[in-house]
């Protein structure tokens, strides 16, 4: 089934870039929660800084906090967004095809007959 392949394509695809989003989306996160420069909680100076201390107290297990959150948004998310997309893609291509079949035969058929009004 077409259907079922394009979903777990997604949700295979979903679940890979969810392993590159949540470091990036943890410290994002972290950064953006922080209060500004000389408040007790401004502890990162920048994305490489947090990454640092970050892996400095808790190890890569720090970097990814989160990660099954990210898995349960993104795995289905991405299985639905592909089964989606090819669902739409092949209901146009169908429907496109379909026309121009009709068009093909009226040229068709009228080309036919103005030739049988020549002879």
């Amino acid at each position: 089934n077409t259907g079922l392949k394009s979903l777990a394509c997604g949700a295979f695809a979903g679940a890979c870039q969810a392993i590159i989003i949540c470091p990036t989306d943890h410290i994002k996160c972290r950064l953006q929660v922080q209060h500004g420069i000389g408040c007790k909680d401004h502890i990162f100076k920048g994305p490489l800084d947090a990454t640092h201390k970050i892996l400095s107290s808790s190890g890569v297990r720090g970097l990814y906090r989160g990660f099954c959150c990210t898995m349960i948004r993104d795995v289905p998310a991405f299985g639905l967004y592909f089964y989606a997309y090819d669902s739409v893609k092949r209901s146009v291509t169908n429907f496109l095809e379909a026309r121009d079949k009709k068009r093909a035969n009226g040229i068709g058929g009228s080309t036919q007959y103005n030739q049988l009004g020549d002879q």
